[in-house]
This record gives C-alpha cells, structure tokens and sequence, in this order.
C-alpha cells in the first residue's frame, strides 16, 4: 500500500510539473512571439484555459482514484496529452527553434512521458 501511494504522489507532482512548463509555455510565447499567435499552437486564452483544467483535473485524479483505475487512467490521459504536448513542442520549434518558450514545452512533454512511464510501474 506504501509503494501505491509513492507511485501516486510521484505522477501527481508530474502533472503539477507539467502544469507549471504549460504555464511557462504560454508566458514566454506571448512575449516573444509577435502579437498575432496565428503561427504558433496552444496560446489563445481559450486554448490555454482548456488545457490548464485537463491537467489540473488529471492531478487531481491521481491523488484521488484508487489502485487500477489510477494506473488506467494515468496512462491514457498521460499518452493522449503527450501526444498532444509534442505536437505543439514540434510546431514551437518550427516557429523559432531558439525560443525559450521550446524549453517549457519540452518540460511538458518530458512530465508526460514520465506519467506514463511511472504509472505503468505503478502497482497492480
């Protein structure tokens, strides 16, 4: 039960790291990408309001759901939002490969494989 609730404790500190670089992320970019975000992915306030409550919900859950379901769900919202998060790093570096903006994101999409990787070895 103790190894359980290490694992748990790791992926919700994961995702409140994400939280924290797709925060990052959107301030950087609005300050080093001209005033139209037309060209860059993720930085519209609704874009951002959206993304910023899945994540806080995925912490959320995975403090709170017990055993199989916190493992399930940890990996499949962890893959989808990776999947999601690399995109938007790969957009960010063809927009402007040395923005710093990219260094958050690649936080984010490094937080997300990580919550896959630890709730894959979460225990059964």
């Amino acid at each position: 039960m103790e190894n359980l609730i290490l694992y748990k404790m790791r992926v919700s500190i994961l995702w409140l790291l994400a939280i924290l670089g797709f925060f990052g992320y959107t301030l950087f970019a609005a300050d080093e990408v001209p005033s139209n975000f037309s060209n860059l992915s993720l930085v519209a306030n609704q874009e951002v309001a959206a993304v910023s409550i899945v994540l806080m919900v995925f912490a959320f859950l995975s403090v709170t759901l017990q055993g199989k379901t916190n493992r399930l769900t940890n990996i499949i919202a962890g893959a989808i939002l990776f999947i999601g998060t690399l995109v938007a790093f790969i957009d960010g570096v063809t927009v402007n490969l040395y923005g710093i903006y990219n260094l958050m994101m690649g936080v984010v999409v490094i937080s997300m494989f990580l919550v896959i990787l630890f709730a894959y070895r979460m225990p059964k």
